[in-house]
């Protein structure tokens, strides 16, 4: 009984967690229309040491689609996850 209300807890606090990050559904910071269409577009996660995440959309119809999801590192560049 008590390893189940844990988990549950834990469970509460992983999704509140989750849900105080926005970086995966921010946007990039330009628009997406007709003018750019097909282009491609960063977000960046990245922390003080140079190493982090990055998203990397396309521009098709005038929305936003997550394309890729890369980890980069100063010593590596950036890999597709």
């Amino acid at each position: 009984m008590k390893s189940s209300i844990l988990a549950g807890s834990c469970a509460v606090v992983f999704a509140l967690g989750m849900s105080f990050s926005g970086s995966a559904a921010a946007n990039p910071s330009y628009a997406c229309g007709p003018e750019n269409e097909g282009g491609i577009g960063y977000v960046d996660d990245f922390s003080w040491r140079g190493d982090g995440t990055r998203f990397v959309y396309q521009c098709w119809a005038s929305n936003w689609y997550l394309v890729d999801i890369q980890y980069c590192s100063q010593y590596s560049g950036c890999i597709s996850l």
